[in-house]
């Protein structure tokens, strides 16, 4: 159109409101230094000014508006506007020359000659065909999707910022909770203490330096006679159980090993007693009463009992040990695979909103096809995938780095040490890859059922999670039933229906082989036939049949989405509208186009101009909702070369 309008149009017109002391010819010799084919079209003395150029919009022509703007700003002309050409003031102009005086007095127009015209206008373009059409589609798509995608950076910013902001709160929650407590020990920090004591003449002089506010009793040199001593003063006065006795016996050391017998009636006190000691063995050491060591206890500050509650990560990193046997995504990772999932919420909200534009329609007048689109928007979105879980790999890498220093390989010592470790999250996000694959275009057939791209997106990226979630409760479910084939049918159903989950599978089957814990879990768990009924380590049975479904999810989804957008399957609630249609209430003209319509059955004239070209045939629109009937059966047809307009009222949807 731009070209049929460079070529047949009659420009732009630039339309200026001016002052009576500003002079037309002012006007046009300041606007020639952007416009050089610029003509005066009508002019008005002491008011409006038409200038009328076929320059396309360049950068030349939006100086040319900068100048109109500052001539405004300065009072010397009171406005402006500017004003296109139509198309169809090209379609006049195109048939003024073939038009045809007839002796009827009416006029014909040849078609031909207007086709022949357009075409005299692109006889110098360079026409693309074969591959080279499809990389120049291609080429525009890119160029589109990267402007597109540049308009909402402030999308693309807080996308980028969630994962930082998700790796900052998950490592400062969980360096609060290992961060351990530090309790200075001090001898006199309790009550005042009896102690019962008998050392070596070589240590006694020590022991005494490190003793301060307490009372001393000698005591027998045996530590069971010692303790016999204790429990008799404690019975004496059961209720005074803040007393604290203490009970040393430290015999000769013997070369550079110390050796002390400690007796304690309170729990608390037990600590503090490493502090005397420490003390006592570090000024017999330096052979100086006087030097003294700072004993400090390390502990945790939310324990508060013996028998300490699992905290969230810990809980999910012990059932990350079923991974090993049922092909479940490790539930430590659940919260990584969430981050992961942002992607579908970042690339549905661009399709949602071209969707909601028309935008591929508009496309597809322009000569694409959708399979080029979607193939293109498809390839275009796996590069942002490899882009994005390269992305989280990164962060989770500065991160680690930074709140518990270089990343190393830990031992095989429990079951939580493997599965919270940091090489099973990278193992993850090079894997995810296989999780994008097929969940692109299944997201990708989802946006069609939204018109909002935000709440699209929001809404797509839960659902995601929620079959995550219903997915793995289904699989822990199974292990209740009894029936092999029931557990089986569950399992290839979730996987066949869903791709999220048939993916998650072969990434955990591909951890799992790889992971030495699982061997050793596998060894220790299964120690005889009836524990192997229960504990199915994964193996190689069905891996091939999941690589099978993988595939075949990107094939159906893309196909789908293809014939979805080419009109071969389309979606109708004629079901719900129940026809009452009576033919006899139409005017006489409508019921007899209707009857010639219906009754052509194939185009059997010789003659084109007696053809339908466009036939239409008991179309129907039927809103469900409110139960309105805005079309009803209609039917008509239009030949060649006519002027062709369809009457009729609008229908007022309240």
């Amino acid at each position: 159109s731009a070209k049929l309008k460079e070529q047949y149009g009659s420009g732009y017109k630039l339309i200026i409101n001016k002052h009576s002391s500003c002079r037309t010819n002012d006007i046009k010799a300041e606007l020639r230094n952007y416009l050089p084919k610029l003509k005066v079209e009508t002019d008005i003395s002491d008011g409006d000014v038409v200038f009328r150029t076929n320059q396309q919009p360049n950068d030349q022509f939006v100086q040319a508006l900068h100048h109109l703007e500052s001539m405004k700003r300065n009072n010397r002309i009171k406005n402006y506007g500017v004003q296109n050409s139509t198309m169809d003031d090209i379609f006049l102009k195109t048939t003024k020359d073939t038009e045809v005086k007839n002796d009827s007095r009416s006029t014909s127009i040849y078609t031909n000659t207007i086709e022949k015209q357009c075409r005299h206008v692109f006889h110098r373009q360079c026409f693309f065909s074969g591959p080279r059409y499809y990389l120049s589609q291609f080429h525009g798509l890119l160029a589109k999707t990267v402007l597109v995608h540049y308009r909402r950076w402030a999308l693309t910013l807080i996308i980028l910022l969630l994962p930082i902001l998700y790796n900052l709160l998950s490592n400062l929650i969980s360096q609060s909770q290992n961060d351990p407590g530090i309790f200075k020990m001090n001898f006199n920090s309790l009550n005042p203490q009896t102690i019962l004591y008998h050392t070596d003449p070589s240590m006694n002089k020590y022991f005494l330096a490190s003793i301060n506010g307490a009372k001393l009793e000698q005591g027998s040199g045996n530590i069971s006679e010692m303790n016999e001593n204790i429990w008799k003063k404690r019975m004496n006065r059961l209720y005074t159980y803040t007393d604290i006795y203490l009970g040393f016996n430290i015999p000769p050391p013997y070369g550079n090993k110390y050796k002390i017998e400690i007796l304690s009636s309170n729990l608390i006190s037990g600590y503090v007693v490493i502090s005397l000691a420490s003390n006592i063995f570090y000024k017999h050491a330096l052979n100086d009463s006087s030097a003294s060591i700072q004993t400090t206890l390390v502990y945790k500050k939310k324990a508060e009992n013996f028998t300490e509650e699992p905290s969230l990560a810990q809980l999910l990193d012990m059932y990350s040990t079923t991974s090993c046997f049922l092909r479940i995504l490790p539930t430590s990772l659940s919260l990584d695979l969430f981050v992961f999932y942002i992607l579908f919420f970042y690339t549905t909200v661009f399709l949602t909103s071209e969707r909601e534009d028309s935008f591929l329609s508009l496309l597809n007048i322009s000569g694409l096809h959708p399979a080029s689109y979607w193939l293109f928007t498809y390839l275009f979105d796996m590069i942002i995938s490899i882009i994005w879980f390269c992305y989280l790999l990164a962060i989770c890498c500065i991160f680690d780095a930074a709140f518990k220093g270089r990343p190393e390989k830990k031992s095989l010592q429990g079951v939580l040490e493997f599965l919270s470790s940091w090489d099973l999250r990278t193992q993850f996000y090079r894997s995810s890859i296989l999780i994008a694959l097929p969940t692109l275009p299944f997201a990708y057939l989802l946006t069609k059922l939204f018109k909002n791209d935000i709440l699209g997106g929001i809404t797509i990226f839960f659902i995601l999670i929620i079959l995550h979630f219903v997915s793995t409760i289904t699989q822990y479910m199974a292990l209740m039933i009894e029936s092999a084939f029931v557990q089986k049918l569950l399992y290839w159903l979730f996987n066949i229906i869903f791709p999220t989950v048939n993916s998650q599978a072969i990434i955990t089957y591909i951890l799992t082989r790889k992971s030495e814990f699982c061997k050793v879990v596998i060894a220790l768990f299964i120690r005889d036939d009836r524990d192997r009924l229960f504990f199915r380590p994964i193996g190689n049975d069905t891996i091939g049949w999941n690589i099978v479904i993988l595939v075949l999810h990107i094939v159906v989804f893309l196909f789908l989405l293809i014939i979805t957008d080419s009109g071969l399957l389309q979606f109708s609630f004629s079901c719900f509208y129940k026809s009452n249609f009576n033919e006899n209430t139409l005017d006489d003209d409508v019921l007899t186009e209707r009857h010639r319509v219906l009754g052509t059955q194939t185009h059997t004239f010789e003659d084109e101009e007696n053809v339908d070209h466009l036939t239409v045939k008991n179309l129907i629109k039927y809103y469900s909702r409110k139960k309105m009937l805005a079309v009803d059966h209609l039917t008509f047809g239009a030949r060649r070369g006519e002027a062709f307009g369809l009457l009729g009222y609008n229908v007022n949807k309240q």
